[in-house]
């Protein structure tokens, strides 16, 4: 069966780098691990990152860590609202979230940020939290006609990182503001959205799981571009899908998907006659 495989399959920087010091922290490590938020919404990193080393995520009511746990701070940042000082902290939060936040911060201080994204997401609390800490006059918009609604000169304006926005969305936020002051979606995520819209296949596999934000949204895109659009964790799901192909398959991935899942996935595939 023919494959055309997209260019930016597999884990993004802020993953990569956050299982990257992750396991060189806790090689030798003692002490309870505490996580903030799951590092990669798949099983094989989870799997591959702790090794037979266990952790908790932080509960509701933050009451399940002490002073001698490790706290790890995954790549979508940190709840400010929680205080860690006094706790053995490792941050993993994405370089790239870090400095488009601190450069945002930086040129609103006589002004205030209008902020899009999902409410619940860990991203979402991360910056609205460091907002509120450093005193940032900001507000939380349910979607691109409410920052317009509300837009005065000056605001700016932060997407969070793994948000869909349309073409046309899009055009009208770039319409309000210099690009110095729009923060848009994560190249690293946007690139793979885009490239949807040229590829030129029968069917679409996108691999990745239904808890990471990026990947529903990608196949939220794919949905509406291509007839046969089909969305997968693992080598098992394709063999419910695998029927149903019609060649070329075009795969991608979001950005937590280890490049072994899509390896096998290829190989299955390509030998399929």
């Amino acid at each position: 069966m023919e494959i055309i495989r997209s260019k930016y399959l597999g884990p993004c920087h802020g993953v990569l780098s956050a299982c990257s010091k992750v396991k060189d922290m806790i090689k030798n490590n003692k002490k309870k691990i505490i996580l903030e938020n799951i590092i990669a919404h798949n099983e094989i990193i989870m799997s591959d990152v702790f090794e037979n080393q266990d952790f908790e995520l932080l509960n509701a009511e933050k009451n399940n860590i002490n002073a001698d746990d490790l706290f790890i701070i995954s790549a979508h940042g940190h709840d400010f609202s929680f205080d860690v000082n006094g706790y053995d902290v490792l941050d993993c939060t994405c370089s790239y979230l870090n400095q488009r936040l601190d450069h945002a911060i930086k040129i609103a201080k006589d002004s205030r940020v209008l902020y899009l994204g999902k409410q619940t997401h860990p991203e979402t609390k991360f910056t609205l939290s460091k907002l509120k800490n450093e005193k940032i006059k900001y507000l939380y918009c349910i979607n691109v006609q409410d920052i317009i609604d509300n837009y005065k000169q000056g605001d700016v304006i932060i997407i969070q990182s793994t948000y869909l926005l349309t073409k046309d969305e899009e055009g009208r936020l770039k319409k309000l503001t210099s690009d110095e002051k729009l923060f848009l979606t994560c190249p690293f995520v946007y690139n793979r959205f885009i490239e949807l819209e040229s590829v030129n296949a029968e069917s679409i596999i996108v691999i990745g799981s239904r808890s990471s934000s990026n990947s529903t949204a990608l196949f939220a895109k794919a949905k509406d571009i291509f007839a046969n659009a089909y969305f997968i964790e693992n080598l098992m799901q394709l063999n419910d899908i695998i029927n149903y192909l019609k060649a070329p398959v075009f795969i991608t991935s979001g950005t937590s998907t280890p490049l072994s899942i899509i390896s096998e996935i290829e190989k299955v595939l390509t030998n399929k006659t």
